[in-house]
């Protein structure tokens, strides 16, 4: 089964909307679920960025052990006129502060305990690094059209050569990516971005690890 012309449309539409914005912003949460638990692992996060070079993404997250979850485990990644960085407070075991040296390296160190959330919309507002895009996908085709917060979206269904199945919703009208799902070890993982804003002004100042740095 090949891809669908109108698909593939879909996501050349997605990718020129992300490329032509001077600025982006969005919370959200992704949802980890385990076939084992009767809840999924929660983070929250939000993003901010103007291009061509400040980023903001920070992000909580949970111990992993389950019956220490109400723990938070807080972390941001930065990019601002004096480089890349990233901070991470765990529990009682104080923080740490890393200098990196440009800023696809400190969106792929955050990839992976972001559970993806950090790579995602960054691999459409900047040139694509790292291993997985949305233009890799093979066999994609439309599924229907789904709500998600009240927008309608296109659902599109992938397959990518080293990662497997992928979904995700796209608004038909603004051409923004509202959810994604992938697959982790069989179970389901899916991201909600909501609160999205475009073309905003956002300080320049906003651009800084936890309150405090720079």
């Amino acid at each position: 089964m090949e891809s669908s012309p109108a698909a593939l449309q879909v996501i050349a539409d997605m990718e020129a909307t992300y490329a032509a914005m001077r600025s982006y912003a969005d919370t959200g949460v992704v949802h980890m679920y385990n076939r084992d638990e009767k809840e999924p692992d929660e983070i929250r996060f939000d993003t901010a960025y103007v291009r061509p070079n400040h980023l903001r993404f920070a992000w909580v997250s949970h111990h992993p052990y389950r019956p220490l979850r109400h723990i938070e485990w807080h972390s941001v990644i930065w990019s601002n006129h004096s480089g890349a960085f990233a901070w991470h407070r765990h529990n009682n075991e104080g923080t740490s502060q890393t200098r990196e040296e440009s800023m696809p390296m400190v969106i792929a160190g955050a990839t992976g305990v972001s559970a993806g959330a950090a790579h995602t919309v960054t691999n459409l507002l900047l040139p694509p690094s790292g291993d997985f895009s949305f233009r890799e996908l093979e066999k994609l085709h439309i599924v229907g059209i789904e709500e998600i917060d009240g927008v309608k979206c296109h659902y599109l269904f992938g397959m990518h050569p080293e990662f497997g199945t992928h979904e995700l919703w796209v608004g038909i009208d603004d051409h923004l990516l509202r959810k994604t799902r992938d697959f982790v070890g069989g179970d389901p993982c899916e991201q909600f971005r909501r609160a999205i804003r475009i073309n905003v002004d956002i300080p320049i100042e906003s651009f800084v690890g936890p309150p405090g740095n720079s």
